[in-house]
């Protein structure tokens, strides 16, 4: 398909025969109003459903934002390194830093050979 716009997707599907455009049932795309729009026109009794990718991205980067937010609203800056009401420091890497030799796991037994 030529172009990411609404004219490339109208060619492109006005190519195909009228047999093929009605047996479309549901068409995954990720959220662009462009691709909508071309979509809606050219497969009226088509559905229309974001893609898994897209959608999980989307859903992430809101949860991020709302995070940032709280983070700067309750703390009035981002989280910092030290601080301990985030929980213990180093709690998301523990095996960082000077506790590196407490926190490997325990070696493994060697296998014996034959």
């Amino acid at each position: 398909m030529d172009g990411r716009n609404s004219t490339g997707i109208r060619g492109w599907l006005d190519a195909r025969t009228p047999a093929w455009r009605d047996r479309i049932e549901v068409v995954a795309i990720d959220p662009s109003a462009t691709f909508r729009s071309a979509l809606e026109t050219a497969l009226p009794a088509a559905r229309i459903s974001v893609d898994h990718w897209h959608l999980v991205r989307l859903a992430n980067l809101m949860v991020t934002k709302v995070r940032q937010r709280v983070a700067q609203e309750t703390k009035g800056h981002r989280g910092r390194k030290d601080d301990t009401r985030l929980g213990p420091p180093h709690a998301a890497a523990p095996c960082r830093g000077p506790a590196v030799r407490t926190c490997r796991a325990p070696p493994r037994p060697r296998l014996r050979s034959r």
